[in-house]
């Protein structure tokens, strides 16, 4: 048997557990879905160990803020994000690279003093086990409608800018940890729409 928490809790403030039996059967999937239940059910009543508890996303909460002065200092990759993804950019800005690696770099620099303004702007999102921040882009929209966002992550020498997603990809990424900040990433989900 494989559980896991759902970090979900019932009505009565129960945590709900997803239970998974091995499958014996060949050629099938090495698990299959056995439901969800809370740690009360009788279903959970022969499971010999505690009972995991749901991902813990404070221990780090240092991980969850980014500061200006990190943005300000990080390592751009221009190219991966200019060149490479260039299709994710607006469209008016796809037929001239040049342009929109100058408005990437425009707003970059502008990225410190609306984190200073406000924090909540650099949204969290988990990624292969790391947590990497969201960063708003108003390349082309009226400000406060950004079109994209920069996904910064830290490593040992200070932060770096990999790469840009859309606003929807970033929405459905952001969530997972928390409620997206409706200033800037709830409200991009809904002009997309």
């Amino acid at each position: 048997m494989a559980i896991f928490n759902t970090g979900l809790v019932t009505s009565e403030e129960e945590p709900i557990y997803v239970c998974f039996a091995e499958n014996h059967q060949p050629e099938r999937a090495p698990w299959f879905l056995r439901g969800f239940y809370s740690g009360s059910e009788r279903e959970l009543s022969d499971v010999q160990v505690e009972l995991p508890p749901p991902a813990d996303y404070l221990s780090q909460s240092d991980r969850l803020i980014i500061q200006p002065e990190e943005i300000r200092s990080m390592r751009v990759d221009f190219r991966h994000i200019a060149v490479e993804h260039l299709d994710r950019f607006p469209e008016i800005l796809r037929s001239d690279p040049n342009l929109a690696d100058a408005a990437l770099r425009g707003d970059i620099g502008r990225l410190p003093d609306r984190i200073r303004r406000n924090y909540k702007a650099a949204v969290p999102q988990r990624y292969r086990g790391e947590i990497q921040m969201l960063l708003p882009l108003d390349l082309v929209a009226p400000r406060g409608r950004p079109d994209l966002a920069l996904v910064v992550e830290r490593k040992d020498v200070g932060c770096r800018a990999n790469t840009v997603l859309g606003v929807d990809a970033a929405y459905r990424q952001a969530r997972l940890i928390a409620r997206p900040d409706p200033e800037w990433l709830g409200q991009a989900w809904l002009n997309a729409e």
